[in-house]
């Protein structure tokens, strides 16, 4: 595991435990959450503190087993199964019911209350409320940005060590390993000539009058004498997808899951991301405007963007280091 991957790692971990720490502030101080100084130093209110971390680092855990089971299922193919306002409902029951299950469990031992005296207490709409937020909002991050979900991406880190990511690719399927073992093959820097580029480094393809444009990973851009029919003709030709009537992307610095963050509509079209690292080289020499408008996919091409993650276990990966000549 290189040093990049480790802080971002250490990142995530900082930024949950910071995010459960406030959370079990908020809870604790309810209305007194400005009066800090008083609130910390008062011994009762740390030991109720702590004790609440303590309790929410246990409710993320429960919530990230039971949402991994959710996204077994939508790897696996049973979302297509459910209409989709069904499947919300399912996940929104999975995440929330055992949660809740439990937080009622402890405040009945807790408080040594009856099961039913705890169902139809004022807790529910008094303290609970400052406790909701964390919950709920959690819930819906990890509906909308799967990559968030601390366990699940710590896992693939392991596996990533464990097993190289090619095989991670093959077994997956997920293009973001295949880049990863791309990178760590394919010599650093940009291989271009004159008249011939590297598979590599192509980002984006414009198509012009006079022939194509490739734009690089680093933002630059080059001619070059050939014209879609030509593209038609590549080994790697599955990777590059029209996303409008100009544009090509290539789907290998794409950010996955192509969900509703990474995917997202605005206005009449959608629009892809690219990968961090990508983004960062592309804007380099590209506007945020111009990638944008590149990433841009408009209502009739959409089908390219599904067809491509339809047909991804036809993918190819060898090639990537051959180059295109110009004409």
């Amino acid at each position: 595991m290189n040093r990049i991957r480790l802080k971002k790692i250490g990142l995530k971990f900082l930024l949950t435990f910071s995010t459960v720490l406030i959370a079990a502030y908020v809870i604790n101080a309810r209305q007194h959450f400005f009066d800090i100084s008083e609130n910390l130093t008062a011994s009762r209110f740390r030991m109720m503190l702590w004790g609440t971390v303590v309790l929410l680092s246990f409710y993320l855990c429960v919530l990230t087993l039971v949402i991994n089971v959710y996204f077994e299922h939508f790897k696996n193919g049973h979302r297509s199964k459910l209409k989709g306002i069904i499947w919300r409902f399912f996940y929104g029951m999975l995440a929330t019911c055992p949660v809740l299950a439990v937080h009622a469990l402890f405040l009945q031992i807790l408080l040594d209350r009856q099961p039913a005296e705890i169902l139809f207490s004022s807790y529910w709409t008094t303290d609970f409320l400052y406790f909701a937020p964390f919950l709920f909002g959690y819930i819906l991050l990890i509906y909308c940005h799967p990559s968030a979900i601390m366990f699940r991406v710590w896992k693939e880190k392991v596996d990533a060590v464990e097993t190289s990511f090619i095989e991670l690719w093959r077994e997956k399927r997920n293009p973001e390993f295949l880049l990863e073992h791309l990178r760590a093959v394919i010599s650093g820097g940009y291989t271009i000539h004159p008249r011939k580029v590297r598979f590599f480094d192509i980002l984006f393809i414009k198509v012009t009058s006079a022939g194509l444009v490739l734009y690089f990973t680093n933002g630059g851009q080059m001619p070059i004498k050939l014209t879609t029919t030509d593209i038609e003709d590549w080994k790697l030709s599955g990777w590059f997808v029209r996303t409008s009537r100009y544009f090509f992307v290539n789907m290998l610095y794409v950010k996955y899951p192509l969900d509703s963050i990474n995917y997202y509509k605005e206005g009449d079209y959608r629009y892809l991301t690219l990968e961090d690292e990508t983004m960062k080289s592309a804007m380099e020499n590209l506007s945020a405007e111009k990638t944008k408008e590149q990433l841009r996919v408009t209502r009739t091409l959409e089908k390219n963007v599904k067809d491509f993650l339809n047909n991804i276990n036809q993918l190819g990966e060898e090639g990537w280091e051959e180059y295109i000549a110009s004409k």
